[in-house]
């Protein structure tokens, strides 16, 4: 599975704390109720509706395809995050996604 980021490449003008990233085949609803039980907060709708069903209205906006937006999920990062906590995170998404043998 090769996850993608959605939005601009890092560098260019994007919020440093906020990442959007597409995860192919992977049902968003179904994927942030497997984060949730691992302790991850994460979103698929908007940023300004917690909990949300809707889609991303940021992900509409740039014309990406339903397919692409409902395989999406948001990670947003606060102040205090360690790299630590990132490196968790990552660990815990590929234990999640990729099927161990």
């Amino acid at each position: 599975m090769r996850v993608r980021l959605n939005g601009p490449s890092f560098g260019t003008k994007r919020l440093p704390n906020n990442l959007n990233v597409y995860f192919p085949g992977v049902r968003a609803q179904e994927f942030l109720i497997k984060l949730d039980r691992a302790g991850i907060a994460a979103s698929a709708g908007p940023a300004c509706s917690a909990r949300s069903t809707k889609p991303s209205s940021a992900l509409q906006e740039m014309r990406l395809p339903t397919p692409r937006i409902q395989e999406s999920v948001r990670f947003t990062l606060g102040r205090g995050t360690t790299k630590q906590e990132i490196d968790t995170v990552v660990r815990i998404i590929k234990d999640l996604i990729i099927p161990q043998p």
